[in-house]
């Protein structure tokens, strides 16, 4: 059993706050990187959008006609 003197502890809990805390801000800084990274490409994909022009109507389909099916008549028995 590894018994440590107590201020050993309390270094040794005081560095892993701090190490907790600086990958924190890191993976903040890298969220934050790649979310401007992301607007800024939408927003260069809807310049390249609005520079086609306006987008053609949506054309309805037709509706399909219903029809009765036709009554096939077979021949009488010979």
């Amino acid at each position: 059993m590894n018994i440590e003197s107590p201020e050993a502890r309390k270094a040794q809990l005081l560095f892993r706050k701090e190490e907790k805390v600086r990958e924190s801000a890191i993976a903040w800084t890298e969220y934050n990187g790649k979310e401007a990274a992301t607007l800024k490409q939408l927003s260069r994909l809807r310049e390249q959008r609005l520079a086609r022009g306006p987008i053609a109507p949506i054309v309805k389909p037709r509706a399909i006609k219903k029809t009765k099916p036709k009554d096939v008549a077979f021949p009488a028995a010979l």
